[in-house]
């Protein structure tokens, strides 16, 4: 099983072709949508086989090879669920009303990475891009804005950091890095306890 990437994807841009890359994340395929696989390169297998026709055609010789560079990470995202769990497509700025333009906002996670190859598709393709990452098993974390990547290790953030920087401000808002702070810190606490009481009881001594 890979580590989960969690995101966050903001777009603006025509109204009509958010509605379209809507619809392919509800149908699971949203990075097909915006940078497809080559047909004949997701039909071989990711055996690690070396096929140097498909490299002169493609510069890849499979799917996954494909994925993990242009997308930036292996698999493809999306939801079966209700509409309202995918993220609405709403007015964009201070309009009323959705007009030719338009924002969509959501969540989603991906296998170890975030998807940097897509974001910039979509940049190249006139979208204003605006996303987030966190990655707590890898320790990076990190917002892409409009082809500026700013990415950190998380560990080597101080709590003052997230308090007080508009970078960490934004990172904790949206993935609680401080919170989980307190509850693994906790949670150290507990166990430093537990190990007294048992040394403790094991001895004999009582202080």
């Amino acid at each position: 099983m890979p580590n989960w990437c969690n995101n966050s994807l903001s777009l603006v841009g025509p109204t009509e072709e958010l509605k379209k890359l809507r619809q392919a994340y509800i149908d699971g395929a949203l990075f097909e949508a915006i940078l497809p696989v080559p047909k004949k390169l997701a039909e071989q297998q990711a055996d690690g086989s070396d096929r140097p026709e498909l490299v002169k055609e493609y510069g890849y010789s499979d799917w996954y090879s494909f994925a993990t560079t242009e997308w930036g990470t292996k698999w493809d995202v999306g939801s079966d669920n209700a509409f309202s769990e995918v993220g609405e497509i709403v007015p964009n700025g201070n309009d009323d009303e959705i007009g030719e333009t338009a924002r969509w906002s959501f969540f989603f996670d991906t296998a170890w990475s975030p998807p940097i190859g897509i974001y910039e598709k979509l940049f190249e393709d006139g979208f204003e891009v605006y996303a987030t990452y966190y990655e707590p098993g890898c320790d990076f974390a990190g917002i892409w804005d409009d082809g500026d990547d700013q990415g950190i290790t998380v560990s080597e953030e101080s709590d003052k950091f997230f308090e007080d920087d508009a970078l960490g401000r934004e990172l904790d808002n949206h993935y609680a890095i401080l919170e989980s702070r307190e509850e693994y810190r906790e949670m150290e606490r507990e166990e430093v306890q537990e190990w007294y009481e048992e040394g403790v009881k094991e001895t004999g001594l009582e202080v």
